[in-house]
């Protein structure tokens, strides 16, 4: 609440304020178990940065609440060190779960032969539309090598046409239809006018082998390779976040640099660690993993995995890799 009122007041006075957090234990002074602290705001001075104290007899604050660069910062003195690190790569673009809205339909354990779904009924279906599938929990604890559920995944691209699994999985389709009164009665209007039993966060790269995944929801920087499972690409919740990738040994070399000391800074100098879904998409995005190589001295090789980037299907413009070692003097 009081880095919105900052967000506020930041749009209405610009820089013609100052504040400070100090940090209450409330389980202590009110006897609840809540995160709470004493917010001082001042509009009789020019300095927007707001100090965090951890307690309320703090005389120095352990990190400074400051907007940089159009971000609201969590830790400015972390992020002025390593702010040369953003950016945004071309090829490496972090992408979210699948989003079907409807987990007790389009989840289910395998039970012997068969499944069960989350309204506890068993039900017998083709394993051409099943995906092992790793959810929030398991990508925070690291749990990625087996799968506790499966996803029921209806298309590989956004708006694509559902009804030939009719043809392809009739078991799967008649599935589908008895649960269609909770499926087309899914509350976000992004189902409206879609193709029955739409989902989305999918495309071309939710069906890569190889991926590194991490839990928006968790309070730390946990980044997981993932692989296959029992010989099937693995798919996540649209809790998680991921990158993609066609091999093993790129992944690896990707995920050394998201996990490099310098990488690990920027992006937490950035996240609110109490907020419900405190690592982003938007945040992660952040991060130009070209800067991070080029920091650690192996840009060359990062130019080398990054390749030649076909252009997107919205037109965005891409450079070959003759042009990228050209343009960064490799």
């Amino acid at each position: 609440m009081a880095r919105k009122v900052i967000r506020q007041i930041s749009k209405k006075q610009a820089n013609s304020f100052s504040s400070s957090i100090y940090y209450i234990d409330a389980k202590a002074y009110f006897g609840a178990s809540v995160k709470a602290c004493f917010f001082v705001l001042s509009t009789n001075t020019n300095n927007p940065n707001c100090q965090v104290y951890d307690e309320l007899e703090s005389n120095k604050p352990s990190y400074i609440i400051g907007q940089r660069d159009g971000w609201i910062i969590r830790d400015t003195s972390a992020y002025e060190k390593w702010k040369h690190l953003a950016g945004q790569d071309l090829k490496y673009i972090w992408r979210s779960g699948v989003k079907h809205d409807c987990s007790k339909v389009m989840e289910l354990e395998r039970i012997d032969n068969a499944f069960k779904n989350g309204l506890g009924e068993k039900c017998f279906l083709e394993e051409e539309y099943l995906y092992p599938l790793l959810k929030s929990s398991d990508i925070g604890n690291s749990r990625v090598r087996s799968c506790r559920k499966l996803a029921l995944v209806t298309q590989k691209n956004v708006g694509e046409e559902t009804k030939s699994i009719q043809k392809k999985a009739p078991k799967t389709w008649q599935y589908l239809l008895k649960y269609d009164d909770l499926l087309n009665n899914r509350k976000s209007s992004i189902y409206k006018k879609k193709p029955l039993y739409s989902i989305f966060g999918i495309g071309n790269y939710t069906f890569k082998k190889w991926k590194i995944a991490i839990s928006g929801l968790y309070k730390k920087l946990n980044f997981n390779l993932v692989g296959s499972i029992d010989e099937k690409v693995v798919v996540f919740d649209d809790t998680v976040n991921f990158l993609y990738f066609d091999t093993e040994e790129e992944a690896r070399f990707i995920l050394e640099l998201v996990t490099s000391e310098p990488s690990l800074e920027f992006l937490s100098s950035m996240i609110f660690w109490d907020e419900k879904r405190p690592i982003t998409i938007e945040i992660l995005r952040r991060l130009s993993l070209k800067a991070v190589s080029k920091e650690l001295g192996v840009l060359e090789q990062y130019l080398d995995w990054a390749g030649t980037v076909t252009c997107t299907a919205s037109g965005q413009l891409t450079l070959g890799l003759a042009e990228k070692r050209s343009q960064y003097n490799v």
